[in-house]
């Protein structure tokens, strides 16, 4: 039968009494081998260092982390690949309506101006403004958003938006690797750096994540 040193407490086994076992401090576990007890350890340690950049999920394992990140953040929700740029699509429909923002012919046509554009919905919207008395939306949100209908009052807000479409996130942190799109959210995520990060094995300790980071993947 085989016996995982990490389940089970071996204190009362035949062959632990031959080997050298390594006991936990704060409990009656025991191990076998020095790096199970390491990681056995961060279950008891309340610091929890390892952040995720895209939710609130925090742990004292690098590894939990990364598996989070694995199940929660991927994009196989998304099955639908456009051909020509990196973005994805959870439906089929959206991605031929997006495919269009790659093509050079804008077939909806206005009939009463030179008017003319990628999706019927924008010749709908647009034909508002022919109509004496009604506001048209372009005049209350003018940038419009080419891959979808969002609108904005600014075109400042209207870059930031198309950065969900792009992925692009041009704010980063210059002690990791953390990377938004937003200032203020760069600005909150300093302040982490502020605080003292210790590490869960020895008695190392620094100002900076990406330090302890470093540091716990090359000595444990």
């Amino acid at each position: 039968m085989l016996i995982k040193d990490e389940d089970v407490d071996m204190s009362n086994t035949t062959s632990a009494k031959s080997k050298k076992l390594y006991d936990c401090t704060h409990c009656d576990r025991s191990f076998r081998w020095l790096r199970n007890l390491k990681r056995h350890s961060l279950t008891h340690n309340q610091s929890k260092p390892f952040t995720c950049d895209q939710c609130e999920f925090r742990s004292n394992r690098k590894d939990a982390l990364h598996n989070h990140v694995s199940n929660k953040h991927v994009d196989a929700d998304k099955p639908y690949k456009c051909e020509h740029c990196a973005l994805s699509f959870a439906q089929r429909y959206t991605l031929a309506r997006h495919m269009q923002t790659h093509a050079e012919d804008k077939p909806y046509k206005c009939a009463d101006c030179d008017f003319s554009c990628k999706f019927e919905s924008y010749l709908k919207r647009h034909l508002s403004t022919h109509v004496v008395g009604k506001a048209p939306r372009s005049d209350l949100k003018p940038f419009r958003c080419d891959i979808c209908e969002y609108c904005s009052y600014d075109r400042k807000g209207l870059r930031r938006h198309v950065m969900i479409h792009t992925g692009e996130k041009p704010y980063t942190c210059a002690d990791c690797e953390y990377k938004t799109t937003e200032k203020s959210k760069l600005v909150r995520h300093r302040k982490t750096h502020a605080r003292e990060f210790r590490c869960a094995v020895c008695e190392y300790k620094t100002r900076f994540k990406a330090q302890l980071t470093r540091h716990a993947s090359a000595l444990h």
